[in-house]
């Protein structure tokens, strides 16, 4: 018989934590549902850049057909689903896959004002304004805490 203890286990047991890197990272998001994954950008939201802020975004994911509005207001973040033809003071056309790489880091500000696979209506500098506010997810946490 073979058993197979969990990580919160290993790192009780070694007294190590246990580190996701970013290809873990990536397939855990890119496996979240869409409006969960939005609700974590808002957990992510820098209050303090946020403060004063009014802006929508809406991101629409072409390989899914759906659109996403987010809604900063107050130094808080909404998103609804919404129709393509729905306004905003920017809009980011893209794959999901690509979204979750511009969000972890793999791929950067070069990709997101170059690449073929993103399309952009409106504000860019709003575009780029909105994503600063956003803190990068770090990948490390302690699975068990003391």
């Amino acid at each position: 018989m073979r058993i197979i203890a969990p990580k919160g286990f290993e790192e009780e047991a070694t007294g190590e934590n246990v580190i996701a890197g970013p290809a873990m990272m990536r397939e855990v998001l890119l496996n979240t549902p869409v409006a969960l994954f939005f609700d974590s950008m808002a957990v992510r939201l820098k209050a303090e850049d946020a403060e004063g802020e009014s802006t929508t975004i809406k991101i629409t994911f072409t390989d899914l057909q759906e659109s996403y509005l987010l809604t900063l207001k107050h130094s808080v973040l909404h998103n609804h689903l919404v129709s393509e033809a729905t306004p905003a003071d920017a809009t980011l056309r893209l794959t999901r896959p690509l979204f979750v790489d511009l969000l972890i880091g793999r791929a950067g500000l070069k990709e997101l004002l170059f690449s073929d696979e993103i399309s952009f209506e409106g504000s860019r500098l709003d575009l780029i304004g909105f994503f600063s506010m956003l803190d990068k997810p770090q990948g490390r946490f302690n699975i068990v805490t003391p």
